[in-house]
């Protein structure tokens, strides 16, 4: 499986090797290593090689990362850990965005409410509309800070 190929620690493949089994440019892996490395999914150190990083080293408010951990059957200890940052945030989003928002985001969360009432998390749909309302929630707080975390949280 994808999971024990790419297990924490694991070394990969060097760049020749790799480029040519992805059949991409080795500019391209390069550049893909770079942003995997930004990311903090992987290490890379000279004559060392290039690393699977532990989930600890991941920057988790990253989009990227939190779609590619939900794009798999996500571990159980990091969604744990996201509703208990969403349970930690939203109270005070929420606060915030009562005294702030405006018509329109008023209207795009009563909007996403109503889609969340019809619609399981376990669709598209629903997961949309959470996005949707998490997302408008945050933006209505009129706190750039929170507003940010939205890719990351909602």
């Amino acid at each position: 499986s994808c999971r024990d190929e790419l297990a924490p620690g694991r070394v990969l493949e060097g760049e020749i090797v790799a480029s040519e089994q992805l059949r991409v440019s080795r500019t391209a892996y390069r550049e893909a290593l770079r942003i995997l490395a930004a990311k903090g999914l992987v290490e890379s150190r000279p004559k060392l090689g290039t690393r699977v990083s532990e989930s600890r080293a991941w920057h988790l408010l990253d989009p990227d990362v939190v779609s590619w951990i939900f794009s798999a059957q996500p571990d159980a200890r990091l969604l744990a850990g996201l509703f208990e940052l969403r349970a930690i945030v939203e109270p005070a989003a929420a606060a915030l965005a009562a005294a702030r928002r405006s018509r329109e985001q008023l209207r795009t969360m009563r909007l996403a409410l109503d889609a969340m009432a019809t619609e399981s998390l376990a669709v598209e749909a629903g997961r949309q509309a959470d996005r949707q309302f998490h997302s408008a929630l945050f933006e209505a707080s009129g706190n750039p800070f929170l507003a940010s975390l939205t890719s990351g949280i909602a």
